[in-house]
Parts: structure tokens; sequence; C-alpha cells
């Protein structure tokens, strides 16, 4: 985890991986290889450690994770939880990412609300069955 402090270099994009599309700066250049840095667990002494720091790809979490997702007419620009942008240079390309985000939180949703009702009906046995053995 201390690697990304002591070499914040290492999290930076390579001038390979990025493309050169009239409308985007060098400071903001597009790129599918964008990551995001997240955390497995905190660890809370008498300051907050951040444990287990992964690279991630930036799209598809934000895409999966994100409360809201905002977008433009032709979708060219999502706006993730209303304040992080991400800009398409297709607009076609992010039409088909969004999609499939969609689809993969439904079936995500469908799956939690299964194995939640699997846990309530579990617990209403439980309690049925404590019940008759009183």
């Amino acid at each position: 985890n201390s690697i990304f402090a002591s070499q914040p270099e290492i999290l930076q994009l390579d001038s390979l991986d990025t493309v050169d599309v009239p409308g985007f700066t060098n400071k903001n250049p597009p790129s599918s290889k964008h990551q995001m840095l997240v955390y497995i667990s905190l660890l809370e002494t008498t300051k907050p450690y951040l444990t287990s720091s992964l690279r991630v790809p930036a799209l598809p979490i934000l895409l999966l994770f994100s409360h809201s997702l905002e977008t433009n007419g032709d979708i060219s620009r999502i706006y993730c939880d209303s304040w992080l942008e991400v800009r398409f240079v297709d607009p076609e390309v992010g039409q088909n990412q969004l999609l499939r985000a969609i689809q993969l939180r439904k079936q995500w949703l469908k799956l939690l609300n299964l194995k939640l009702e699997l846990a309530s009906n579990t617990i209403r046995n439980d309690k049925v069955s404590m019940a008759e053995q009183q």
C-alpha cells in the first residue's frame, strides 16, 4: 500500500497509453487505461489507514459502483455521482459501455435480492424451528 504513496508516478498514465484527440488537453488525455485506487478495508487506530489498496480500471468501477449516473444527449459524457466526468471520443462507445453497465447492475440487483430473500427465509425457518422446540 505504501508503494502508491512513496512512488505516485506508477499511477500516472504512460504516454503510450494516451491518444491525441482534438478537444482533449495534455493534462486530461483520452485513454482506455485510466485507473483508480480502491481499498478493501479501513484500519482505525489513532489515525485511519487504508489497507489492501488495489489499482482497478476506472470506467467499469465507476459505472458499477456510482450511486447516480447522468449523461448528456449523445452519451459522449457520463457524470458519476454528480462530480466525476468521463468523456468518450466516440459517443457509440459511451452508449455501449453504459448499456453493459446497466445490464450488469440489473443482474447484480436480482442476485442480491435473491440472496436477501433466501437469508430472510432461513431466519424465518430458524425462528419457527426454535418455537416448535419450546
